[in-house]
């Protein structure tokens, strides 16, 4: 599908959904590009990157899909726009819909702005739909790591915040490309740094939180492996006391049910009685000893 929008200095910005080869190398061929660039548009893995070759500027971006619902992968997660600036206007090329160009498209409809405009506010969009998931990402280590200290809830899966991590990675890794992108097209925004500089911002304020998130999701990790252990070592606490007092309890048991002939106590008219307080000593004396080590805390 192609669709135009007028631009402020009479020239127009051509925007491509899912074009053919044949197609693209036609329009190609029509501005000037490059077919090394165009081969580009046509890679669903090539990360965010900014190249100049004579008066065209080719910038590469990539886009969150917010309706990914697994994977981790650069491909799963995210969609590229090629970006054009060409003597004749501007060109985006995507393979499928892109949300965060549909307003853009739609405001300069009415009110044409210049071609370098234009590429910093699609590039404005592109970055911004990190901001979602990020946040998405932000709020679920939030809610697992209240979980980890709350016991009614269990521990929340491995699998699950290993799967948030991995997602916060990808973003991270498409920002950091993308900001270097950004930081390489300076040059042709040397007459409105105010503009380039805000775009710059917002990419390593994304490309901070997913960086700290990352950390947070790797710390979690650790931490609930380190949880996990703390509990099993209080079950085995218990366990081991438990022993501690059935033990010697178990040994008396046995002694007394060896039924040799010569044991005055099985004869012995308090022998009953004598076994339940002998036992019933041996508890309170172990009691007694493991309050005094503070083990029973």
């Amino acid at each position: 599908m192609r669709r135009e929008c007028p631009t402020q200095d009479g020239l127009r910005w051509i925007d491509m959904e899912a074009p053919g080869a044949g197609e693209l190398e036609a329009l190609g061929a029509e501005l000037g590009l490059h077919a090394t660039s165009l081969k580009d548009c046509l890679q669903p893995d090539h990360l965010s990157k900014f190249e100049r070759y004579g008066d065209v500027a080719f910038v590469l971006v990539r886009t969150y899909d917010q309706a990914a619902l697994s994977g981790a992968t650069l491909r799963a997660l995210t969609h590229k726009i090629a970006c054009f600036l060409h003597p004749g206007g501007l060109l985006t090329v995507h393979r499928g819909q892109q949300p965060c160009l549909e307003p853009v498209f739609q405001r300069h409809l009415q009110e044409p702005v210049a071609a370098p405009k234009l590429l910093v506010e699609i590039l404005h969009g592109a970055v911004l739909t990190f901001e979602a998931p990020l946040r998405k990402a932000e709020e679920a280590l939030d809610r697992r790591e209240a979980e980890l200290f709350d016991r009614r809830a269990g521990l929340p899966s491995l699998r699950s915040i290993h799967g948030t991590k991995r997602r916060v990675r990808t973003i991270k890794r498409s920002l950091w490309r993308t900001r270097s992108a950004i930081q390489d097209l300076r040059p042709l925004y040397e007459g409105d740094l105010p503009t380039w500089q805000d775009l710059l911002e917002q990419t390593e304020r994304l490309h901070a939180l997913a960086e700290e998130l990352l950390e947070e999701a790797s710390g979690l990790i650790h931490l609930e492996l380190s949880i996990s252990s703390q509990r099993t070592n209080e079950v085995m606490r218990v366990l081991t006391v438990f022993s501690a007092f059935f033990l010697p309890l178990t040994f008396i048991v046995g002694v007394y049910g060896m039924n040799f002939e010569r044991m005055p106590e099985l004869k012995w008219r308090y022998g009953y009685a004598f076994a339940w307080a002998l036992m019933t000593a041996v508890v309170l004396g172990i009691l007694a000893w493991f309050r005094r080590r503070g083990w029973m805390k």
